[in-house]
């Protein structure tokens, strides 16, 4: 195989040899050496990361400090605190300055994550770094993946270019984003200003003059290498992943050695049936296509019009060009809208844009159960209205056969059956198919109105019921859902409103039936969720009030059934939500104290289960964070003793699971953490003497 090529994908080292300079080569390394914000948000496989590595390496070479590293390195089934924990740790791995930022993130616990990471940049970074400084964020529409908002994040950087003009040192500080997204999706809440600042840096395909340099990876003589990378840009229109596994695959067949034998090998990489499914960035374009949250039928009914060479200009205002661009199946030229190279125009021809429209008549439910989950999403509030008179009319059918004592008692099991199918029908046409819906383009805007639908038919179907108590608890479960979508979807307010009302449900059921169990924790879970929307809108004095609350239920029902483990952990983390918030509001002593109860519940599980590494980590996560308050109360002897603890159970379940890069990583920091408190140490027995 030829090792020319990086047909492979990835970031290309700095002297490989296939590496092509472009024009974007010179335009970031001068927007980024000037200090001014740039942006490279592109479709996959274009050459974005390999540009990023040549330009900070140049960057370097003037004395300009660089930070760069992929979003997809910090993970992505984080909370908030473990992401930009792991943000800072990247940063500080790479300015050697780990001691100094965490010192500062870790005695200011009490401000929000965005705000000490943007102190950490301005009164730690840029008074150690007297240099420029670019900070290089890669992959970032990773964020999407990830289980809370970053809105704040993306402003937080807009914020740093704003102060510029406050704080002359932050213009020595700038950001360069890259991956693929619009600068639109950066920040999605509607209320926060968009991302509208920076330079955009565009990719181009490479031109016949620059992708002359692969004629030497092809390993023939002159005249037919020129001939064959023709036929191969005549293909791939130098597209900069097409072109150079096309290269590779026909360097590596010297059989081929005419035009013909490039377009068997393109037939073969790229437009066998097999190869459609499976080729790597065949798939990128088709799943950036087919995402869930955009509108399929606007953007391929465009991207129709492009291939059917319909005059479409350019417009970075408008959100469906911007996502087909970033699909990378068009490109730009003189300001309209082009297929950008032969394999898309043939691989995503009009089968194709039939075959994956909204109203395509295929069966969906046998390839994907696309179609019948957006028919479920769009016609189950009518069911779900069919389905309440049934139930209705079926729980009248049953009262008439149990008054009326000629009628068979097969026609009141029917009756039964009946309502029952229909209440079944209710809740699979909804809670059933959620997360399936979820992932289908267009279906959001139907989820909540279904919701809605489904509190008002089974009001009605459970109006009719003895037991009220049930018909509470499924409304107090639609809020919950209704809540969490809301949060899914960015609107905190609203997910606020619809746990409250979860909540004064959960209330009237505990009251009405005290010793219930299950009401209790409904209860519990009710004031764990709104503490944590409240603590996310900034209203930590409620927060605290809630997880107070969360935490007296939790307590009596760990008195009432001490041996049940779950009983335990619920309890342990109302203890751990409020030492979190009494650290925010500086109560120290309250958080300790707070810790140390949740840590005496771990001991308990952990001694009762030493083999359960869940029991173990949240054990060592207890220590490290009992050590953390003791740190800032100045005892630094607790402090050292517990960070060991934590560190030396740690390095056990490594030694149990090696590859485990969370660990290690752990390990990293605990270690490091370790030397810190010993120079603190150090540090007071001097002042002392």
């Amino acid at each position: 195989m030829s090792e020319f090529y990086a047909a492979s994908g990835g970031t290309l080292e700095i002297n490989a040899p296939s590496y092509i300079t472009r024009q974007a080569d010179e335009d970031l390394y001068q927007h980024l050496s000037k200090g001014n914000y740039c942006y490279v948000l592109n479709s996959r496989q274009t050459g974005k990361s390999s540009l990023l590595a040549r330009v900070a390496q140049r960057l370097r070479n003037e004395r300009i400090k660089v930070v760069i590293f992929e979003m997809t390195a910090l993970g992505n089934n984080l909370s908030a605190e473990q992401w930009y924990d792991g943000l800072i740790t990247k940063v500080a791995e790479q300015l050697n300055l780990y001691d100094e930022m965490y010192e500062y993130w870790d005695n200011n616990e009490r401000l929000g994550f965005l705000q000490r990471w943007s102190n950490v940049l301005k009164e730690v970074v840029l008074k150690h770094v007297e240099t420029p400084m670019v900070i290089i964020l890669d992959e970032v529409d990773l964020v999407r993946s990830l289980p809370f908002s970053t809105d704040e994040f993306f402003a937080g950087i807009r914020t740093c270019f704003n102060e510029r003009t406050q704080y002359p040192e932050m213009a020595r500080l700038t950001f360069c984003l890259a991956g693929v997204a619009t600068p639109s999706e950066l920040i999605q809440d509607a209320r926060i200003t968009p991302f509208n600042i920076g330079q955009r840096i565009d990719l181009s395909d490479f031109s016949q003059q620059e992708a002359e340099l692969f004629l030497q990876g092809l390993k023939r003589e002159q005249t037919p290498s020129k001939a064959l990378l023709k036929r191969i840009l005549y293909w791939t229109n130098g597209h900069p992943y097409l072109t150079q596994k096309l290269c590779q695959a026909v360097a590596d067949d010297q059989s081929v050695q005419k035009p013909k034998g490039v377009d068997r090998i393109c037939e073969e990489l790229f437009f066998s049936s097999r190869s459609k499914e499976t080729e790597n960035n065949l798939q990128h374009v088709r799943t950036q296509m087919l995402r869930n949250d955009i509108d399929h039928a606007a953007i391929l009914d465009l991207y129709r019009q492009i291939r059917r060479q319909k005059k479409i200009k350019d417009d970075d205002t408008n959100p469906i060009i911007n996502l087909l661009r970033l699909s990378g199946l068009v490109k730009v030229l003189e300001n309209y809208l082009w297929v950008r190279n032969r394999i898309y125009f043939k691989v995503f021809d009009d089968a194709w844009i039939a075959a994956n429209l909204p109203d395509a008549e295929k069966q969906r439910q046998k390839q994907a159960q696309r179609r019948g989950f957006i028919q479920a999403a769009m016609l189950s509030s009518g069911v779900i209205a069919i389905m309440a008179g049934l139930a209705i009319w079926a729980w009248f059918a049953q009262q008439r056969a149990e008054h009326q004592e000629n009628i068979a008692t097969q026609q009141k099991d029917i009756a039964n059956q009946q309502r029952d199918l229909a209440l079944k029908a209710v809740n699979t046409l909804t809670y059933g198919n959620i997360e399936k819906l979820l992932n289908i383009a267009g279906t959001r805007q139907y989820i909540l109105p279904i919701f809605e639908k489904n509190i008002q038919t089974l009001d009605a179907i459970y109006a009719l019921e003895p037991d009220q108590n049930k018909a509470q608890r499924e409304k107090g479960s639609n809020l919950e859902r209704i809540g969490n979508m809301w949060m899914m979807l960015g609107d905190t307010p609203k997910a606020l409103q619809a746990y409250q009302k979860k909540l004064e449900i959960d209330q009237k059921l505990t009251t009405a039936d005290p010793l219930n169990s299950e009401s209790q924790r409904d209860l519990s879970v009710s004031f764990n969720k709104l503490g944590d929307v409240q603590l996310r809108l900034g209203q930590t004095e409620q927060a605290l009030q809630a997880y107070q609350k969360k935490l007296e239920i939790d307590q009596k029902l760990t008195t009432a059934d001490p041996l049940n483990s779950q009983s335990q952990r619920d309890l342990s983390v109302s203890f751990n939500n409020l030492g979190n918030v009494q650290l925010r509001l500086g109560q120290t002593e309250q958080a300790l104290q707070a810790y140390q109860q949740m840590n005496e519940i771990f001991e308990k599980l952990a001694a009762a289960d030493p083999l359960n590494s869940e029991s173990q980590r949240d054990l060592s996560v207890s220590y490290s964070k009992i050590a953390d308050v003791y740190l800032k109360m100045k005892q630094l002897n607790e402090a050292l003793e517990l960070n060991q603890k934590s560190l030396t159970i740690v390095e056990k379940l490594l030694e149990q699971d090696p590859q485990n890069q969370t660990l290690k990583d752990d390990i990293k920091i605990k270690q490091r953490r370790t030397a810190r408190i010993k120079q603190q140490m150090e540090e007071s027995a001097q002042e002392k003497e």
